[in-house]
């Protein structure tokens, strides 16, 4: 038995490139596609048979045949047998793959695959794991007849991806060679739901199904960004289309924390609408209030100005129904005049911000910041003599 373990690694190193050894049971008379110089190796008798050149199964009875094996570096090798006849065997001139590696192959002629109208079928542990159909090329995984050039069939977890790019630039890259849509499409059981993609004109899009698709439903256009929401040609960086409620900022329960100018907030509890101004630091709302007071007199001097009741305003005033601030501040008179306005608050003679008119009939301040609370009623000064028809306005945002 060990002449036969020899030998056979002896082939193993010598003629596997182009011949083949195989351990089958101990009927060989079934053998119909062996080649000449193939092995074989009975795994329930340890008989060995070689094919000869007339294409029969030769049984080598004496492992002194195998004594005198000489390769003959020319595609065939020659033993001597039993009977001390030197026999002279040609190798099969049939490839085989080595599990190794293979050089000198041809790609025109030298393939893994089938020559016949089958599918191609690769298998792990006995099970199919994927098959390429013979009649169009369609790879599938996990699945027996695929309906794409690509189908995967795959149950996974959650956060597990059926398909994952890994890299350090992990591109993936769709060229549409004809000018056509590219299209992603998301199915639940078989029926589309939503898709998303690039359009023939260049545009991005997202669409919905629901019976028949919309497309409509969100674009970007490839010419310079604009975003259309139900339109197709936006015609603004942001172009909602809508015959619903086109828009909603769900309220927040709590006032946020502010960070860059523009930021935008609804309060729960008034629905007030809120930006962030950034240069005063705080949330003020998108609508202003403006109240006024004045004085229909061309000898105004050193007194309150007047409520539109007509009544002065050291008696009343403007009472603030939430927290505010003051934002700007304007008077105008009849002429040139030089005096100052002063704005007080809930009968003090504190003044908490004022403007100054120096030989003009007016002026404005858009940079105020002054903050009053809920409950504060603000009353307005006349600081000059004669003061021609002292009209006056401050600006109020609601604060938060």
């Amino acid at each position: 038995m060990l002449r036969y373990i020899l030998f056979f690694i002896y082939l193993i190193f010598t003629v596997t490139s182009v011949a083949q050894i195989s351990i089958t049971k101990s009927q060989v008379s079934g053998i119909t596609d062996a080649g000449q110089g193939d092995l074989y190796v009975t795994s329930d008798s340890d008989e060995f048979y070689i094919v000869t050149e007339n294409g029969t199964l030769r049984k080598i009875a004496n492992p002194n045949e195998v004594s005198t094996l000489t390769d003959n570096g020319n595609g065939t090798f020659t033993y001597t047998n039993e009977l001390n006849e030197v026999v002279t065997v040609s190798l099969s001139n049939t490839p085989n793959w080595s599990l190794t590696g293979n050089s000198g192959t041809n790609s025109a002629t030298n393939f893994i695959g089938t020559s016949d109208a089958q599918d191609f079928i690769v298998k792990t542990n006995n099970t199919e794991s994927f098959r390429i159909l013979q009649s169009n090329q369609y790879v599938g995984l996990g699945i027996t007849a695929p309906t794409s050039p690509l189908h995967i069939k795959k149950n996974v977890a959650d956060g597990v991806g059926i398909i994952r790019a890994q890299g350090t630039e992990p591109d993936m890259i769709f060229n549409d060679t004809d000018g056509g849509f590219t299209t992603f499409t998301f199915e639940n059981n078989a029926v589309p739901k939503f898709a998303f993609g690039r359009r023939d004109t260049d545009d991005f899009y997202i669409t919905r199904n629901d019976g028949s698709w919309h497309n409509k439903t969100f674009n970007i256009l490839n010419t310079n960004g604009f975003v259309g929401i139900n339109t197709e040609a936006p015609e603004a960086q942001l172009h909602i289309k809508s015959n619903n409620v086109p828009f909603k900022i769900e309220p927040n329960t709590s006032t946020p924390t502010g960070s860059s100018a523009g930021q935008m907030h609804v309060d729960n509890t008034n629905g007030i609408l809120y930006i962030y101004d950034a240069t005063r630091g705080k949330w003020l709302s998108v609508d202003r209030t403006m109240v006024g007071w004045g004085r229909n007199n061309s000898n105004t001097t050193n007194e309150y100005l007047r409520q539109f009741n007509g009544a002065p305003s050291i008696v009343n005033g403007w009472r603030m129904i939430r927290n505010a601030t003051i934002t700007a501040i304007s008077a105008q008179t009849d002429k040139n005049q030089t005096w100052t306005l002063e704005i007080r608050k809930n009968d003090s003679s504190n003044i908490i911000t004022s403007l100054t008119i120096s030989n003009s009939k007016g002026n404005h301040s858009n940079t105020v910041n002054i903050n009053v609370n809920e409950g504060d009623y603000l009353q307005a000064y006349c600081n000059g003599n004669s003061i021609d028809y002292p009209q006056t306005l401050i600006e109020i945002a609601w604060r938060k």
